[in-house]
C-alpha cells in the first residue's frame, strides 16, 4: 500500500484500480484502510461492500451495503445490490423487500424488475415472476438473463411458442450461452413430444371415458334428419366456443397481464403510496372477476356441446 500521507483520494484511486483486477483482498484492504480515517466516504464504503462479495463475505458485504444506503439515501442502487445478494444466498423474499425499496429511487431500473422476476420466480410466483422479467425488457428488452428467465416459465408452463421465442432472443444476445441453447433444444423437443402424443384426429385419447361413450352411444337411436339436425347444432356451437375461448384468451394477456404489470409497479413503488396499491389492486381484481365470467359463458357452451355429441355419436351416423 502507498505511505501514509498520501490523500483518501489516491488512496480510493488504487484501491479501485486492484478491485477492477480482480485482487478483492489487497482493495478491500485499501477501502478499509481509508474508512480508518474517513468513515464517511461512501465510495469507500461501497468498493469494501463489493470487495467483501466477491470474497463471499456475504454477511460484511450486506452490512456494508446498508450503510452505504444510510450515506447515500437519495439513490436505490445499494438496496439493489442488497437484493442481488440476497438473491444469491436464496433468501427471496428478503431479496424483494430490498429491491423494493431500491425502486422507491430507481423506478426505472430494468435490473431492479429482473431481481424482482428472479426472487418471485425463486418462490414458485410464476405469474408475478413473469410480470417482472417483462417490465425489465420493456425497459431494456437487450437484457440477456430477463430473456432466459422468462423462457424457463414459458418452458415450464408448456408454452412453447413463447419459450422459443425468448430462448432465441437470448441467444442472438449471447450466442454462446450453453443454458440458452440448452433451453431451446428442451423446448423444441418437448413440443415434437406433444405433437406425438396426440392422437391422428386431432384430439387426446380419453381412455376413462371410451367405454362410457361406446354405451350412450348403443343405447341411443336417431333418424338421418334428428342426426343432421344435431351436427349442425355442435357446428354452431362449436364456432361460439372458439368466439368465447378468444375473447378469455384476449382478456387473459391484455386485460389481467397489463393489471398485474400495474400492480407490480405500485408494489415496487413500496409504501410511499399505498393508495396506488390499493387502486391497482381493485383494477386485478375487477380484471379476474371479469375473466371468471368469460370463463364460465364458455363453459356453459362446452357442456351444451358435449350433450349434442352424445346423441349424434352412434354407430349409424357416417357425418356429411
Amino acid at each position: 500500500m502507498p505511505p501514509e500521507n498520501e490523500s483518501s483520494e489516491e488512496l480510493l484511486k488504487l484501491a479501485q484500480g486492484l478491485f477492477r483486477t480482480r485482487n478483492y483482498s489487497e482493495a478491500l484492504k485499501g477501502f478499509e484502510e481509508i474508512l480508518n480515517s474517513d468513515p464517511d466516504n461512501i465510495k469507500a464504503w461501497r468498493g469494501a461492500a463489493a470487495s467483501n462479495f466477491e470474497l463471499k463475505n456475504h454477511d460484511a458485504a450486506i452490512e456494508q451495503f446498508k450503510k452505504v444506503a444510510q450515506l447515500d439515501f437519495q439513490s436505490g442502487t445499494a438496496w439493489l445490490n442488497l437484493g442481488a445478494i440476497y438473491l444469491k444466498l436464496k433468501r427471496y423474499q428478503e431479496a424483494i423487500d430490498a429491491v423494493r425499496k431500491g425502486m422507491m429511487r430507481e423506478k426505472r431500473s430494468a435490473i431492479g424488475f429482473f431481481y424482482l422476476g428472479e426472487a418471485h420466480s425463486g418462490l414458485g410466483q410464476t405469474k408475478m415472476a413473469m410480470s417482472g422479467y417483462k417490465e425489465a425488457l420493456s425497459i431494456d428488452d437487450k437484457l440477456f438473463d430477463a430473456h432466459l428467465g422468462l423462457a424457463n416459465l414459458h418452458l415450464e408452463l408448456k408454452n412453447h411458442r413463447m419459450a422459443e421465442q425468448h430462448y432465441s432472443r437470448a441467444l442472438e444476445l449471447q450466442p454462446g450461452s450453453k443454458r440458452a441453447q440448452a433451453g431451446l433444444h428442451q423446448t423444441r423437443s418437448d413440443a415434437d413430444n406433444m405433437r406425438d402424443s396426440v392422437s391422428p384426429f386431432g384430439r387426446l385419447v380419453d381412455e376413462d371415458n371410451i367405454g362410457l361413450k361406446a354405451r350412450i352411444s348403443l343405447n341411443r337411436s336417431l333418424s338421418v334428419e334428428e342426426q343432421i339436425e344435431d351436427r349442425t347444432a355442435i357446428h354452431i356451437i362449436t364456432a361460439e366456443i372458439q368466439t368465447a375461448a378468444g375473447d378469455c384468451l384476449r382478456h387473459l394477456t391484455q386485460e389481467i397481464e397489463q393489471a398485474v404489470l400495474k400492480l407490480n409497479r405500485a408494489l415496487a413503488e413500496g409504501d410511499s403510496t399505498p393508495r396506488n396499491v390499493l387502486a391497482a389492486f381493485d383494477h386485478f381484481h375487477g380484471s379476474v372477476k371479469e375473466w371468471i365470467k368469460l370463463r364460465d359463458e364458455m363453459r356453459k357452451k362446452m357442456l351444451k356441446l358435449r350433450a349434442h355429441e352424445e346423441f349424434v355419436n352412434t354407430p349409424e351416423f357416417d357425418g356429411f
